[in-house]
């Protein structure tokens, strides 16, 4: 589908993308108001020279199987979403590719079978949900504000950087790679398991979970972790190493929760802290939790309640 001008599939309409060769959209704006299915089985759908999609709210383009989208030739092409983007079919995963998807603030991508692959990243916001059994994969990180990541599926960060600004939720996200950004507010549910957190501020809203997990080492680097809810440092996970003044701040009626013999520790330039308003408690784990180089602020509780819990410097009370 080549030559400058508009295409637009109308709302009750189906547009179906057919065939085993590569589908060349150029020079041409694909608009969504009914339903654009690409079927299992169908050749990749191509962007080249300013091409672009556009789903409209009510709009839905249904990935039918592990099919792919990504960039032919040219500039300027742009995938952007304000209804919705379904992957019903196929148990792999479906890709979306350059251009970058841009999900708006009423977007939604939701996967109801296999993965959507997301290799270039996602900008926006709106909602990305995943079925039992399902994920959505983010291996260049991601530029999203406001965003919910929903279901019980499993949403990846694997690379890149994740900046997330505003009020986000997750509830069963997971940080394996991808460098943390912005300032932002969780709820939910988030594991981090590999990556680092770089500079501005996440707070753990009360009821929230942030889990440190995976044995490597979790560094924070000019971050402020603000605690309302629980931090979580599980059993047998790398150590938390803190560095260039990153801190982390307890609130009153927020916790630390030490599920085993691990590690908080400095790592490089500027002192970092720690501030305790709520809990601190080593919960698990027969042998010592270990505090090293670190400024701590006591105005809550310390409890040691398996095991020993070891200050390399004794805190101060504020």
């Amino acid at each position: 589908m080549s030559g400058v001008g508009t295409t637009v599939v109308g709302e009750g309409a189906t547009g179906v993308i057919l065939g085993g060769g590569e589908h060349i959209l150029s020079r041409r704006n694909l608009v969504v108001e009914g339903t654009l299915e690409h079927a299992a089985g169908a050749g990749p759908l191509r962007f080249a020279s300013a091409a672009s999609v556009v789903v409209e709210e009510g709009g839905l383009v249904d990935l039918q199987g592990d099919v792919v989208w990504n960039y032919h030739s040219g500039t300027g092409s742009t995938f952007m979403n304000g209804g919705t983007v379904r992957k019903s079919g196929g148990g792999g995963a479906a890709t979306l590719g350059h251009p970058v998807p841009e999900n708006g603030v009423g977007g939604r991508m939701e996967v109801f079978t296999g993965g959507l692959v997301l290799p270039d990243g996602v900008t926006g916001g709106g909602t990305f949900h995943a079925v039992e059994g399902a994920e959505v994969r983010y291996e260049r990180g991601a530029d999203l504000g406001d965003a919910s990541f929903t279901g019980p599926g499993l949403q990846r960060f694997t690379g890149g950087t994740l900046t997330l600004t505003g009020a986000c939720v997750g509830e069963n996200v997971r940080l394996e790679g991808s460098a943390l950004a912005g300032t932002h507010a969780l709820s939910g549910a988030w594991d981090w398991t590999g990556g680092a957190l770089g500079s501005g501020e996440t707070t753990v809203l009360e009821g929230a979970v942030l889990r440190v997990s995976g044995g490597g080492e979790h560094r924070m680097t000019s971050r402020a972790v603000v605690v309302e809810g629980v931090l979580e440092h599980a059993a047998g996970a790398g150590p938390l190493r803190f560095a260039s003044a990153a801190s982390v701040v307890v609130e009153e009626g927020g916790l630390v929760d030490l599920q085993g013999d691990v590690v908080w520790n400095y790592h490089s330039g500027t002192a970092s802290s720690v501030v305790n308003e709520g809990d601190f408690a080593k919960t698990a784990g027969t042998s010592s939790a270990a505090i090293h180089s670190h400024s701590f602020q006591n105005d809550g509780t310390i409890a040691a309640l398996r095991g020993t819990l070891h200050f390399q410097r004794a805190p101060t009370l504020g």
